[in-house]
């Protein structure tokens, strides 16, 4: 929200294996997109695509899927952000990390 998106939607594609590397290329270069990245499907998820898109308004995501619906009419799914949690950077092998992996194990 500080970088000043106000709507963060992750956006679950049914892309065929051999049409995965196009279609995500395609979504990686739009700018909404921060992250793009396959998966394997579940039986009770056939989803195997992912992008992450950061927007001012649904309907620009919206439109962004639109666009990328143009690559190829695949099934997808909307899954708005509904709490954005704290965000922290790991830093392995500090003492912090120790610690939380003494008490986790």
């Amino acid at each position: 929200r500080q970088a000043g998106a106000a709507v963060n939607v992750l956006v679950a594609w049914q892309v065929p294996e051999d049409r995965a590397d196009a279609f995500g290329n395609a979504a990686a270069a739009l700018s909404l997109v921060s992250h793009c990245y396959l998966r394997p499907a579940a039986p009770e998820w056939p989803y195997t695509l992912y992008t992450m898109m950061h927007a001012v308004s649904l309907e620009q995501v919206e439109q962004a899927v639109a666009q990328l619906a143009r690559q190829g009419d695949f099934p997808h799914a909307l899954l708005p952000t509904g709490t954005e949690f704290k965000k922290a950077k790991v830093r392995l092998y500090s003492d912090e990390f120790t610690r939380w992996e003494e008490q986790a194990t």
